[in-house]
């Protein structure tokens, strides 16, 4: 994608999702090393990184089964926000 491109919606909520899930792995990283670290978990030190993988690959695979689905959940709302009202008359008589 070209950086000077003006972003269209799609994408702007493409970017915030990846964005959103990055975020969720990297406190997830933290926590699980820190929690390590202060022993509230009793975890190898050569099992962390097989842990971490595990876990971010998991967070990817739960965000990439659930993503068709939430952009189109975002476009139809988007669209219904945006769509005039359809106007019917009412018949008399």
């Amino acid at each position: 994608m070209n950086e000077g491109a003006p972003m269209n919606s799609k994408n702007q909520i493409d970017r915030a999702v990846k964005n959103l899930v990055d975020g969720i792995k990297d406190a997830v990283d933290i926590n699980i090393v820190t929690a390590t670290r202060t022993k509230q978990i009793d975890i190898k030190p050569e099992q962390l990184p097989i842990l971490l993988a595990l876990i971010k690959a998991s967070i990817e695979e739960g965000h990439l089964k659930g993503f068709r689905v939430f952009t189109r959940t975002v476009a139809d709302a988007i669209a219904s926000e945006t769509m005039p009202a359809l106007v019917t008359k009412k018949k008399t008589g």
